[in-house]
């Protein structure tokens, strides 16, 4: 595992750890489980086709009473989708998959006790991933990794197998801090992650269910009956003109006692609202994602038909067409993720057909999409365009700027033969 993986584990683990010892009172009461299961994953990004991928995870969780529980959970996932993409000179549909590491910390309410029990819960932390591809059975791994954050609801319940084991059953989605979880990085909505898992979790610590589900049960039930008798002796208690010392040691007694589960009332309905709101506003940015989604696959195929077509008129050296197609492309699609690829492609035209300057003009147009993966390529024929142009100068700018700002390019020995022969 990477340097900046394992810090970024030990990060929330050390803010799960905080939570969990932070509630003294409830320290006593509280049980301990450890669990692990298999996982099911799916990703929503840009990219036209989106698969299942299996995964795999484990967590350390503390129930506080018989409803409320905090999880430290650590998982590994894969998201494999489909994208085009040049190989070799060729346009194919390619196999991708994103290799994604979590490590996140999870509240969730048991909604009612018992056997089974239904849960909502929401959850957040770190997010590591890298992206690979699969040509002819061959895997090509990105050496960039992608660090971020994910965060988002949980549903699901809990089968009780006696007193110290259970089999969760849920789901999470998770939205991300990251647009490029399908290897394409866009300036639009963020990419999340869906998932699926199973769990066998084995209890220990604390006192046995059934014990805690006596001593703390619901507050609805118990502790409004409680209430309701301690108020009836503290009013007897009132209504007597004198009252012996043993009696007024009682009457504070419960006073101190009433004051307590109203805290606990109060303090039990305000995890609940939030909970509750935290679910809706889940629910609304879900419904949103969806809507756009729905829209998003007839541009993209538009985009790509144009693609695949301007790219066969430049391997069949057909450059005028192929950049009056690309130029086309470009002002249909001027947001589109990948429309930096298109000016790229305009840039090799120019070039194939000898007009360095227009090429030049292109590759320098490239250099304006952050996001674009094809930097590293421009610059690399921005310094070859100023070689046939005999402009020596520049030419090393832009093979030395490669260098700089792409250290592990694949282009990085070419750009340095290249600066030798200068």
């Amino acid at each position: 595992m990477k340097r900046q993986h394992l810090s970024l584990l030990i990060l929330v683990m050390a803010a799960g750890m905080s939570a969990s010892l932070f509630n003294t009172t409830a320290l006593a009461q509280a049980r301990w489980g450890l669990g692990v299961g298999p996982t099911v994953n799916s990703s929503f990004g840009d990219s036209s086709k989106i698969s299942l991928g299996i995964g795999g995870g484990a967590f350390f969780t503390r129930r506080f009473n018989s409803h409320l529980g905090i999880s430290l959970m650590g998982s590994y996932g894969q998201l494999p989708f489909t994208a085009p993409a040049m190989q070799n000179g060729v346009l194919t549909a390619t196999k991708f998959t994103t290799n994604a590491l979590r490590g996140e910390l999870v509240l969730d309410y048991e909604i009612i006790s018992g056997g089974f029990r239904p849960y909502v819960g929401f959850g957040g932390g770190g997010l590591s991933f890298k992206v690979t591809s699969k040509v002819n059975g061959v895997s090509f791994k990105s050496k960039k990794s992608f660090n971020t954050f994910a965060f988002g609801p949980n549903l699901g319940f809990r089968l009780m197998l006696g007193s110290s084991a259970a089999l969760d059953l849920g789901g999470s989605f998770r939205i991300t801090g990251s647009d490029a979880l399908d290897g394409v990085a866009t300036k639009k909505a963020k990419d999340a992650i869906i998932s699926g898992a199973a769990g066998f979790t084995l209890f220990f610590g604390g006192k046995r269910d059934a014990d805690i589900v006596a001593e703390q049960t619901p507050i609805e039930e118990s502790s409004t009956g409680d209430l309701d008798l301690f108020a009836q002796k503290v009013d007897q208690m009132e209504s007597a003109t004198q009252q012996p010392q043993q009696d007024m040691q009682e009457y504070v007694r419960l006073k101190s006692k009433m004051d307590e589960l109203n805290q606990e009332i109060n303090q039990k309905d305000g995890e609940i609202n939030t909970l509750r709101t935290a679910v809706v506003e889940k629910e609304q940015s879900v419904n949103a994602m969806q809507t756009q989604l729905a829209s998003a696959p007839v541009n993209s195929a538009s985009f790509s038909r144009g693609y695949e077509e301007a790219l066969s008129k430049f391997y069949g050296k057909r450059y005028t067409e192929a950049i009056d197609q690309f130029n086309g492309i470009v002002a249909q699609f001027p947001n589109h993720p990948r429309v930096s690829n298109c000016v790229y492609w305009i840039g090799e035209s120019h070039f194939g057909a000898g007009n360095y300057r227009e090429a030049v003009n292109a590759f320098t147009r490239v250099q304006n999409y952050p996001n674009s993966l094809k930097r590293d390529d421009a610059l690399l024929m921005l310094g070859r365009s100023y070689v046939q142009m005999n402009q020596k100068t520049e030419a090393r700018e832009a093979f030395n700027r490669l260098l700089t700002e792409f250290p592990n390019s694949e282009f990085v020995a070419k750009a340095q033969e290249w600066l030798s022969r200068l």
